[in-house]
């Protein structure tokens, strides 16, 4: 195989228009059953019309926030759409196997929010309801106004809108650092891997907090290997070119990156570190909210986080300031390897996606509520609570009851419902004032300016053979990964897992994916193995 990965394949404005129009499209798909309102169109808050309060149940993986009884900001909402909240929130690392477990029994909630293209799943069970009758300037002015027509169209499945794409920005990791350890040994960020390598040696064995013991790693995680490679070592991937489970393009073929040169030189990398006990042995069995626990105690140096884990997971949730006054978390660059290649996962505009169940007993209500969480108004008062209340204007301070509750993270709980980037990540940042924010804003602009790899086949809904194939050559992969870095397995039985990751469905899963490719944009690539 090619021992250079060049930077992987994004997709060329054409393709990437058209590949918004994947999910079941097929020769002869009918035009979108809406419209988006005109530009000039100025729609308002869509209430329903029913006297008593619709009752509507809503899950989501909880990215660090928490329900609270009694939450004056659903309190607010319920009022303006005149319905009676029931949220669940599930840790981001359990969510795929405990809502899976929920669709399996039958008990739909009203309202689901899913990670990426996870909706495709369960729209092929008849669990979500086809939106597109219902999208229409009266049950959604906001969402037809907020969200472009080739935005819906990443989200069909089918031909069919089974959901509401939650729009976001395509990078959200952030490789996070102790800037007050760097500083009591005299050290600088790193910006290679060379210099990284040093970084975390000295983090593991020169006492880097000052307290005298030898408690410390140079590479924390932060929890999540359920079933597949998580992002814990993505900044290691990016200075080899790449992402793990990725696929990319040259000279006309596709490869993946899975059983690669680059992959296997990660793989060497890592485990070099871990046999040198750099990096914290738990990282592969901890889970989220105890790896959240153990970097605010000062356990490790690094790790690759969500961008508002620093911030507000550790400094303002677990008040690591409070157990370490001297702390402070900086952004690392991303890390240049041998060829001068660095770069982070791209996680796409879909954020994830919002669905409606079959079951739900209104329907319109349901989308008219999802419909004024996505408009200005209701985007603010999701984002910064009850005006007057948490805060006064946009950009000014928050008042006490919002900072504590935005801190306490229950405050803005209901933003992860919809997706406003043009307002939290474009507008509000040049408003603000607030400290906080200015620091959440920090950490934003960090995880946008990385070096972003997308996977070629981004947006691609899921073929039958990966469907099928996919979960147990995920887990393959993990184990093996991991076997390799502990140690478990030698580096040189790695032919043996080539071998294995052809036979447990790999190979196939690379041909269905690039025939269903070729179909829909009518190429004729080829895969670069056999």
């Amino acid at each position: 195989m090619n021992k250079s990965i060049r930077k992987m394949t994004a997709l060329t404005g054409a393709t990437a228009v058209a590949c918004t129009l994947i999910a079941g499209c097929g020769k002869e798909e009918a035009a979108a059953p809406f419209t988006s309102a005109s530009a000039s169109s100025q729609p308002t808050a869509s209430v329903p019309v029913s006297t008593e309060p619709v009752k509507l149940s809503i899950i989501s993986p909880d990215s660090g926030r928490v329900v609270k009884e009694g939450n004056p900001v659903f309190q607010e909402i319920e009022k303006k759409t005149n319905t009676k909240i029931q949220l669940q929130l599930i840790p981001s690392s359990e969510f795929t196997s405990k809502y899976g477990v929920i669709i399996a029994s039958g008990a739909y909630p009203d309202i689901s929010r899913l990670n990426s293209f996870e909706f495709q799943k369960y729209a092929g069970q008849g669990a979500f309801l086809d939106l597109g009758p219902l999208l229409t300037k009266e049950n959604a002015p906001n969402l037809l106004k907020n969200i472009k027509q080739e935005e819906w169209d990443l989200v069909k499945y089918q031909g069919k809108q089974y959901a509401i794409p939650y729009l976001n920005k395509a990078g959200k990791y952030v490789h996070i650092i102790r800037q007050d350890w760097l500083d009591n040994l005299g050290l600088t960020i790193p910006t290679n891997l060379q210099e990284y390598e040093n970084v975390v040696r000295q983090f593991t064995k020169n006492d880097p907090d000052k307290n005298g013991k030898n408690d410390t790693y140079g590479i924390g995680g932060y929890g999540g290997w359920g079933g597949t490679i998580t992002n814990d070592f993505s900044p290691i991937f990016g200075a080899y070119g790449m992402q793990p489970g990725y696929n990319y393009m040259k000279d006309n073929k596709v490869f993946p990156t899975m059983i690669s040169d680059e992959y296997k030189a990660v793989v060497t990398y890592i485990a070099k570190l871990y046999s040198e006990k750099l990096i914290d042995p738990e990282i592969f069995t901890i889970k989220g909210d105890q790896a959240a626990q153990k970097l605010a105690q000062s356990k490790s140096g690094t790790a690759t986080t969500w961008w508002s884990v620093p911030s507000q997971t550790l400094i303002g949730q677990l008040k690591m300031n409070t157990l370490t006054p001297a702390v402070k978390w900086n952004p690392v660059p991303g890390l240049k390897g041998p060829d001068g290649k660095s770069g982070m996962p791209f996680l796409g505009v879909i954020g994830g996606t919002v669905s409606i169940s079959s079951k739900v007993k209104d329907p319109v209500a349901a989308l008219k509520f999802i419909d004024y969480l996505n408009s200005d108004e209701g985007f603010e008062t999701s984002f910064y609570g009850v005006k007057g209340v948490h805060y006064t204007e946009v950009g000014k301070d928050r008042t006490a009851a919002g900072d504590a509750g935005y801190k306490e993270k229950w405050l803005d709980s209901l933003s992860l419902m919809v997706g406003r980037p043009d307002l939290q990540f474009d507008k509000w940042p040049a408003l603000t004032t607030n400290a906080s924010e200015m620091e959440d804003n920090r950490w934003k602009n960090a995880g946008y300016n990385y070096n972003l790899y997308q996977d070629f086949f981004y947006g691609l809904p899921k073929t039958e053979e990966e469907v099928t194939l996919d979960p147990d050559l995920k887990k393959y992969e993990m184990e093996a990964f991991i076997r390799f870095v502990t140690g478990a397995a030698p580096l040189s039985q790695w032919d043996e897992y080539v071998s294995g990751w052809k036979t447990k469905g790999g190979l196939k899963v690379l041909e269905s994916k690039i025939k269903a490719y070729n179909e829909l944009f009518s190429k004729s690539y080829a895969s670069g193995i056999k």
